[in-house]
């Protein structure tokens, strides 16, 4: 939704400007857009049902369950495929997702950094950020996102 419509509950959005200004300035990267990675693999249309559960006090992966799907289901073997065929060098990936880093090591890829990648924090998805944290295991060190004081 953060992507297509900008919404301001996600920070896939940010994430995508922000992740194409690093590339820029690396001088080079690549993004992957996987089909049916909307929602953690649940779809736009389920995605827009799990935010009117939201509305009702669920947090993102209670939403995800509550509609019949499991917190992400994101498969990353197309990525992974395009990976092998195209770089034998380590790669940087930008991501704060764990399951992501695992995917590719467990398919053979050397991983040389992760670039973490927190921001656009608001009012309206704060909760959602922490639930990625706190209940989807997101990476998130030093100066990152939602820090528990």
């Amino acid at each position: 939704m953060g992507i297509i419509f900008g919404s301001k509950r996600c920070d896939c959005g940010y994430q995508l400007k922000q992740s194409m200004k690093h590339i820029s300035e690396h001088g080079s990267g690549a993004i992957f857009y996987l089909a049916n990675h909307e929602g953690r693999g649940i779809g736009l249309f389920s995605k827009a049902l799990a935010y009117i559960l939201q509305e009702n006090g669920y947090d993102t992966a209670d939403a995800n369950l509550k509609l019949g799907f499991v917190d992400d289901s994101r498969d990353y073997s197309d990525a992974i495929r395009v990976l092998k065929a195209l770089r034998t060098k380590p790669v940087t990936l930008i991501t704060n997702n764990p399951r992501k880093l695992d995917a590719l090591s467990k398919a053979g890829l050397d991983i040389e950094d992760r670039v973490q990648l927190w921001g656009d924090v608001s009012e309206y998805n704060e909760k959602y950020l922490k639930t990625k944290i706190e209940r989807s295991g997101h990476l998130n060190e030093g100066e990152g996102c939602c820090n528990n004081d």
